[in-house]
């Protein structure tokens, strides 16, 4: 029925497109937008010889799309609809390796004089029901177009969306699940979810016979709790500690924490990951506390193993 009523907005607009004049610019205007991004991290690179992100990639909102959500949001079918009530016509994805990636490339980005950053959605420290989990910005870019308003040089919005590797692939995991798999209420899938009911053990089954392995983040906080945990160890391969909420602990407290859940994950038989190590003081504290595996801004690569 959705695709029914679209199709009929789309026949009912005398063929005129969503975005008017306007949307011939926007492919333009994402690329320039890409290559600022892209420029900022060589910058970065070169200073501190470090990458801010993995993969950059961008689209324009398809027509179809946008008008499913003009209708959606009961608004008209028009390009200042599309272009200035919407602010995603234009949607940028950056995908970095570690969390404190993400918040150094949202700083550094509201720092540019290229854009303006106008609203913003912390998705990673509290992540939606569902699990999906990334950091939103709305920025305000100055073009030489002409924009809505008939201001030249003109001003768009884009919607860039930031998250790590396991973020974005726990995004394509839930699209496929949704898609090909044919699972009802996809928006019931979490990362991690209560367990008061079987609906999460069974999607956690389903992923597994895809023949995934699961990780559980953030573990100790929000809906990943200990009893979920404990309650579900079965399913799970590896638990991910971060230390970066706890830093305000004495040292003496955080390697309490540290072992409390080396304990866990000895018992459960899963591996234990600490995130967030970020020097070699921590680096050398996690190692004596009886954990190898580690993941942090100090090294540039997803885990480091010591013996």
């Amino acid at each position: 029925m959705r695709s029914e009523n679209i199709k009929l907005a789309v026949e009912g607009m005398n063929n005129m497109e969503i975005y008017g004049a306007y949307g011939k610019y926007l492919p333009e205007i994402k690329n320039e937008i890409m290559h600022k991004i892209s420029e900022l991290s060589h910058q970065i690179e070169k200073r501190d010889e470090e990458k801010l992100y993995e993969h950059l990639s961008g689209r324009v909102k398809q027509e179809e799309s946008m008008i499913e959500k003009c209708q959606r949001k009961g608004l008209d079918l028009t390009p200042r609809s599309a272009l200035n009530d919407c602010k995603d016509a234009i949607g940028i994805r950056v995908v970095c390796n570690f969390i404190d990636d993400i918040y150094k490339l949202v700083g550094l980005l509201k720092e540019q004089d290229w854009c303006d950053v106008i609203k913003e959605k912390d998705y990673v420290s509290k992540s939606k029901p569902n699990g999906y989990r990334s950091y939103h910005l709305i920025i305000k870019f100055n073009t030489s177009y002409p924009d809505i308003n008939g201001h030249v040089p003109g001003d768009y919005y884009a919607e860039i969306q930031l998250r790590t590797i396991a973020m974005d692939s726990w995004a394509s995991l839930e699209h496929e699940l949704k898609y090909k798999h044919n699972i009802k209420n996809p928006e019931q899938i979490p990362e991690s979810a209560s367990n008061e009911t079987g609906e999460t053990i069974k999607r956690i089954s389903k992923i597994k016979e895809m023949g995934y392995e699961i990780a559980l983040d953030d573990v100790g906080m929000g809906m990943n709790t200990l009893a979920f945990v404990l309650a579900n160890t079965n399913h799970i391969k590896r638990l991910k500690l971060s230390i970066v909420p706890f830093k305000t602990l004495s040292m003496e407290s955080l390697v309490l924490l540290i072992k409390f859940w080396k304990l866990v994950a000895n018992e459960a038989k899963v591996e234990l990951v600490i995130e967030g190590i970020d020097s070699e003081k921590m680096r050398t504290m996690v190692h004596q506390a009886g954990v190898k595996m580690q993941q942090g801004f100090l090294w540039k690569s997803q885990f480091i193993f010591l013996y």
